[in-house]
């Protein structure tokens, strides 16, 4: 499916009350994000570009200001700003932009401060000297009607690339697990209530880059995981240990060139199964779960060329969820519809 100019990343939501999964995609060599709009027919169609700022990145998506709408967020590299698009209801929105650090890469919705609205969290990539070469997570408190309030940015590590929120240590309170591929390491922040979050503490996972974690429960005891994807291709899980603590599993072994991770129930067993996508295979590698953190052999999927991403949603009245991955190189992304019975 073609898009605009080096399609970085993909959000999915219904953009426009038809009842129907639209894709909001970044672009890194454009100044627009773009929008796709599901038909009756099973094809997209493209809508009015929404200008957001050259670099687009990370996307996201949630329902900011309570409008029943779903609005965007967007780390934008080369104004190191992050756009707040509130959409309209019918596949448009107006951008406000807000001041980041160097370089934004990934953002993360959640309630950080304890006050029922959505905020957000941007890992900014590039280091500061001011902080003996470490990078930064920006923080923006939200209002509950669309506006955010920019709070004193929090302290990671080397090169920061992605940032989730989850509650890691089961104290109620939203903690950020921020990924930096600079010092080979994830900054655990525990929060501390009212925005507030302790020092960073730092988990290893390995010696190579990665720029993609995602936190899930993949060993089925009720606390919250770690999976990390590296540029070669490994998959680290680590394990939360419910002390405080992660503990390194097995390794899984994909592609390389590993950019993206989803982690999922793609067959519907119940179970949780990862999607990476690999820019060095051109690929999307399946791992379906096999029970107790464990997974069967890796399923090779070709897709496009230097694919960045791979989200998975539902995009078909079935219910069963789908995969879309977008491809850098050849501009377009790659739509893996499920064709079997969900379990």
């Amino acid at each position: 499916m073609p898009d605009g100019p080096t399609p970085f990343s993909v959000a999915v939501a219904d953009l426009n009350h038809d009842g129907r999964a639209d894709l909001a995609i970044t672009n890194a060599a454009s100044n627009q994000l773009s929008v796709l709009l599901a038909g009756s027919d099973g094809a997209f169609h493209a809508a009015p570009p929404v200008p957001v700022g050259l670099i687009a990145r990370g996307i996201e998506v949630a329902d900011l200001n309570r409008d029943g709408n779903a609005d965007l967020v967007v780390a934008v590299a080369e104004t190191n700003q992050v756009v707040v698009v509130l959409g309209d209801g019918r596949g448009g929105g107006s951008a406000h932009a807000y001041a980041a650090g160097l370089a934004p890469f990934q953002v993360a919705i959640a309630d950080l401060n304890g006050d029922g609205n959505l905020d957000i969290a941007v890992a900014d990539e590039s280091n500061v000297a001011a902080l003996a070469g470490r990078g930064t997570v920006s923080m923006y408190f939200g209002d509950g009607h669309g506006g955010f309030t920019a709070a004193p940015a929090l302290r990671a590590g080397t090169n920061p690339a992605d940032v989730r929120a989850a509650d890691f240590d089961d104290d109620g309170i939203e903690d950020l697990a921020v990924l930096n591929w600079g010092s080979h390491d994830v900054s655990l922040l525990r929060g501390r209530g009212g925005g507030q979050f302790a020092a960073a503490e730092s988990i290893p996972y390995g010696s190579v880059p990665a720029y993609v974690l995602a936190p899930e429960d993949v060993d089925d005891d009720g606390r919250v995981d770690l999976v990390i994807g590296d540029a070669q291709g490994v998959v680290h899980p680590l394990i939360n240990d419910g002390h405080g603590g992660f503990a390194a599993a097995p390794t899984l072994q994909a592609d390389a060139g590993l950019r993206w991770l989803v982690i999922a129930d793609l067959d519907g067993d119940g179970r949780l199964d990862i999607a990476t996508a690999n820019t060095g295979g051109n690929s999307v590698t399946l791992f379906r779960a096999a029970g107790g953190g464990t997974w069967t052999a890796p399923q090779r999927i070709a897709v496009g060329s230097h694919p960045r991403t791979v989200r998975a949603a539902a995009l078909d009245a079935g219910g069963r969820l789908d995969l879309i991955v977008t491809n850098g190189s050849s501009n377009d992304l790659s739509i893996l519809r499920q064709t079997g019975a969900a379990q």
